[in-house]
């Protein structure tokens, strides 16, 4: 019997040609594999290649670069290498040589764009390896929910100058933070808060309008504030509702500061939804 061989992908970028099909190309595949009777009984030669290649490994991860899918395949008469291999997710294809259309740096693996994959979404995408013979695998599928963008900020008990920086985010997001202490009064001209402030500065990277809302565990009174990144006043909620929420155009790729100010009752953690 010929020696077991296997090919793995490790692609860090996308190759050209998607294919925007509409509907799964492979929700109609035989995978039914014809076998050769091998000839008259000897090693089988040339026979073995009507044997089907086998996806033995196929998943995703979740990266910095994107959505990672790392897939292995076996093919017991070694004629994998001059075939293909094709991953689809909804409406998105990708066709890759096997092995010349691909790149190995070491580790066995292909990256798509994340922007193809809505967060709080269920997603499914196929693989399907080709050998050079012509003899499809059967599909393998792999299924998982894309979760919200989550950041956890680090402003507890700072001054309430300090602002932290977290870049660009993905919405919907949601960022979660703790006030150790709550505090404030009217000056007559201003809301003065003596408490603990938590200021982050993010932004986002399409220009539309968004909806920040604050909601917050203890039993307190929680206020939230939208700045510039110069500090200009840009929109407030203080209510004395367990809800504040602002709704506001923000541009694409340029910062701003929210701010979570505790005005009174218990400190206590608190999480912002952006979208």
């Amino acid at each position: 019997m010929p020696a077991t061989a296997c090919g793995t992908i490790g692609i860090e970028t996308l190759r050209s040609g998607s294919i925007d099909s509409g509907e799964n190309p492979y929700a109609d595949v035989d995978s039914a594999v014809e076998e050769s009777d091998g000839g008259d009984g000897g090693d089988g030669g040339d026979g073995g290649g009507d044997n089907a290649p086998e996806i033995t490994t196929f998943f995703q991860s979740e990266v910095d670069a994107g959505i990672r899918f790392d897939l292995v395949a076996d093919d017991l008469d070694d004629d994998l290498d001059g075939g293909t291999a094709s991953l689809v997710c909804g409406t998105h294809q990708e066709l890759y040589d096997w092995p010349d259309g691909l790149q190995f740096d070491g580790s066995n693996f292909v990256v798509w764009d994340s922007d193809l994959f809505a967060r709080e979404q269920q997603h499914t995408c196929t693989a399907k390896v080709t050998d050079r013979s012509g003899n499809d695998s059967e599909p393998v599928t792999a299924e998982w929910y894309r979760d919200v963008f989550t950041v956890t900020t680090s402003e507890v008990g700072d001054s309430p100058a300090d602002v932290e920086s977290i870049g660009e985010i993905e919405t919907p997001a949601e960022l979660t933070g703790d006030l150790v202490s709550t505090g404030g009064y009217n000056s007559g001209s201003a809301l003065v808060y003596t408490g603990d402030q938590d200021r982050i500065k993010f932004r986002v990277a399409d220009s539309a309008t968004y909806e920040l809302t604050l909601r917050w565990s203890s039993s307190s009174d929680f206020d939230l504030w939208l700045y510039s990144e110069g500090g200009a006043e840009l929109a407030y909620s203080i209510t004395t509702t367990a809800t504040e929420t602002i709704t506001y155009s923000l541009v694409g790729g340029t910062n701003y500061i929210v701010v979570v100010n505790g005005w009174s009752g218990d400190p206590g953690s608190w999480e912002l939804r952006i979208e």
